[in-house]
């Protein structure tokens, strides 16, 4: 049987972190889904916790690579996905149980490219942050720009991977991938990207994501490439106020860039 969601997730040197991951991710209510681990050249014991559960539940595949960093990963979990929707989670977060389970029980997936639920944040001293968008509902791709504008440079809401589902085969169609190499900023480009060929988002006030704060989310390290990051906001500025022409934003992306 073809799933319906492929989750996705990357894996670099997290044995400390990764059973409670795969353990949310079997535990989920929703049950139609596949898991594709792609382990980018760990050193540590990590791979004998992914053959235990690709033994213990047939919905699990792994794959294994030299490392490249974690958007080749990505990219490589995207080429073995074979579900209508992607999900990628990292493996030192925690999926909620029933994010999967409340997004399907709705009529909200026709028509709609990236569903996007709420997540929080849990900061090494043990505070927790709650991060939930004043917006439910539909939004078309004409009015996203100012949902984009209103939380990206507050929270960076907009650029995380792991509290969206997004439809595999805009992602496919539109030939879109993690640029390899950028290691900071990567998931943000890529979602930019997504934003563009959209037509319809839904946003869902259910919580799907825990995001662990300061945990190494990359197997290569952040070193900033500015140039790098100044390309980023260079495309936000093309697609907001060349493409959309919502040039009431023209002086907080200047900024931005400069």
């Amino acid at each position: 049987m073809i799933p319906l969601v492929s989750i996705i997730m990357p894996v670099y040197n997290k044995e400390l972190y990764m059973r409670k991951t795969l353990e949310n991710i079997c535990n989920q209510d929703f049950k139609n889904w596949e898991l594709i681990i792609v382990d980018d050249g760990s050193t540590d014991n990590g791979k004998v916790i992914i053959e235990e559960y690709v033994k213990r539940d047939k919905r699990i595949f792994a794959y294994y690579q030299k490392n490249r960093g974690v958007s080749d990963a990505r990219n490589n979990g995207l080429e073995y996905a074979k579900g209508e929707w992607i999900w990628f989670v990292d493996s030192d977060d925690i999926p909620s149980k029933n994010f999967l389970s409340e997004v399907f029980k709705m009529d909200i997936v026709k028509g709609t490219d990236v569903i996007v639920g709420n997540y929080s944040k849990v900061f090494p001293d043990g505070k927790v942050e709650n991060m939930i968008v004043d917006e439910q509902g539909r939004v078309h791709s004409k009015d996203f720009p100012a949902l984009f504008m209103k939380y990206q440079y507050v929270s960076g809401y907009w650029g995380y991977l792991w509290n969206k589902l997004i439809r595999r085969s805009l992602i496919k169609e539109n030939k879109l991938s993690f640029e390899v190499g950028l290691t900071l900023a990567e998931d943000l480009k890529f979602m930019v990207k997504v934003y563009q060929c959209c037509e319809s988002i839904y946003i869902l006030s259910q919580k799907a994501m825990q995001y662990t704060v300061n945990a190494q989310n990359s197997s290569i390290e952040k070193k900033i490439d500015y140039l790098a990051q100044l390309e980023i906001q260079k495309a936000i500025y093309s697609w907001i106020i060349e493409k959309r022409n919502c040039i009431q934003y023209k002086s907080v992306l200047q900024r931005q860039i400069s």
